[in-house]
């Protein structure tokens, strides 16, 4: 139960009677663990340039936010989350939607939380028996991507093509992989209800994302305009770059400026309304090196490299703390275990994808530019930091999966044969592999953490 009362203020009674009601109607949040105090260890597989450090200041008084390095030298923080106050913030940050969260802290600022605001009772635990192992787990699945066609794949960036060989048996390889992530999902969601878990998808239909649009529709529907016209009141876009965007901007840019972004915000919205114990982001991968020979008509030369890894949240690069909600989800990240519950699920998921697949983690002599500028080692071998927008804006613990490499030759094979199917939609059986992967992730992490 969340009780207001004893608000100062500058408190709006309003906004935390909103958020106790979105609570009260939601399933009880994970329980919490004592944040760290002074130091927050944590904080230096979060940055990953010193340069942020401008954004936060940790001592003895508490963490302040700063929204840009001027504020942080005249001392003028966003928010002061209290020592006192790390555990219901915690809870709160954990248990909403990141706009939600970043509201309520913008609201909160410089004042403590109301006298009576109370933090929510701890999510149960799972309770499984021997028929049903996972009862009570709640997994989250997002299928990555969202092309049903090639035609939205191209624009999309993710249809894969190789031309006709002799290596490839003299047939020419073509596939989706949103395709491939969807069937995955539906796998592994199929295997882990009838181990007694509840399981949400992000999205269960080809084409179709969080935002339940398809690219064409969202296009025609009004909602590109509602963006447009906001970024232009924000002051973020003037009316002629609007109407460049509106009448003269490809597919391709549209998609990658405008839709997909708020597609993954939705994704991210909707699974932390559901409340998951752990959260599984399904993809699949490309050797970028490979990727860049791609010829004129975006036909890939078959690659030799094939390797798993897994990414959680973490290493924030300059520029990235520049948003409020980003901030927010620092603070989550320092007050929460998500990050190191995240590691030690993906270390499941990495030893399970080699035991399932047969795809050992990425090795350190593999040089990979989003690897080396961008990203972390986690630790364990192939799980890395990298700040995504679904690492950073789900709460609680996450795995973005990348189990193989599907240019390499072997894989492409298999994954172009729709030999099996996943509910209705065709697949190859190379995925009821990769599924079982996470189905094992999930067993093995709920037997030993929960």
């Amino acid at each position: 139960m969340v009780i207001f009362g004893g608000m100062n203020s500058a408190c709006t009674p309003w906004l935390f009677a909103i958020a106790g009601m979105w609570l009260a109607c939601q399933a009880a949040p994970p329980s919490s663990i004592p944040p760290q105090a002074e130091g927050l260890p944590g904080l230096p597989l979060l940055l990953r340039d010193s340069s942020l450090i401008d954004h936060v200041a940790i001592d003895s008084g508490g963490i302040r936010l700063y929204a840009s390095a001027a504020d942080r030298a005249a001392d003028r923080p966003e928010v002061i989350i209290y020592p006192d106050e790390y555990p219901l913030t915690a809870q709160l940050l954990r248990s909403l939607p990141w706009d939600s969260a970043t509201n309520l802290c913008l609201r909160k600022g410089r004042d403590r939380w109301p006298r009576r605001f109370e933090a929510p009772p701890p999510m149960p635990a799972p309770s499984p028996d021997s028929s049903q192992p996972l009862r009570g787990l709640r997994v989250a699945l997002d299928p990555g991507h969202i092309a049903a066609n090639p035609e939205t794949a191209e624009i999309e960036g993710k249809l894969v093509r190789i031309q006709a060989s002799a290596a490839t048996g003299g047939r020419p390889i073509a596939f989706n992989e949103a395709q491939l992530t969807l069937a995955t999902a539906r796998m592994v969601r199929d295997q882990l209800e009838a181990l007694g878990a509840k399981v949400y998808l992000t999205r269960d239909a080809p084409g179709v994302g969080a935002l339940g649009l398809t690219f064409a529709t969202w296009k025609t529907e009004g909602t590109l305009d509602s963006l447009l016209d906001a970024a232009i009141a924000a002051g973020d876009l003037r009316p002629a770059e609007a109407h460049i965007w509106r009448y003269q901007t490809a597919d391709k840019d549209l998609m990658a400026r405008w839709f997909l972004p708020q597609d993954l915000k939705e994704r991210a919205r909707r699974i932390a309304a559901f409340r998951p114990h752990l959260t599984f982001i399904i993809h699949y991968n490309i050797h970028s090196p490979n990727w860049e020979r791609r010829d004129g008509e975006h036909i890939l030369p078959p690659g030799d490299a094939n390797y798993s890894m897994a990414f959680v949240p973490g290493s924030f690069l300059p520029g990235e703390l520049s948003a409020s909600e980003d901030r927010i989800a620092l603070l989550r990240l320092l007050l929460t275990p998500d990050l190191a519950r995240s590691v030690r699920l993906s270390d499941h998921f990495i030893r399970a994808s080699q035991q399932h697949t047969g795809v050992a983690p990425v090795d350190s002599s593999i040089r990979l530019v989003y690897l080396d500028k961008f990203s972390l080692p986690a630790g364990p071998a192939g799980v890395y930091a990298r700040n995504l927008t679904l690492t950073r804006l789900i709460p609680g613990p996450l795995c973005y999966g990348e189990s193989l490499c599907q240019d390499y030759l072997p894989e492409a094979l298999a994954l172009s044969v729709p030999d099996t199917v996943a509910g209705d939609l065709p697949a190859p059986r190379r995925v009821a592999e990769v599924a079982a992967a996470y189905v094992a992730t999930a067993r093995a992490y709920a037997a030993r953490w929960f």
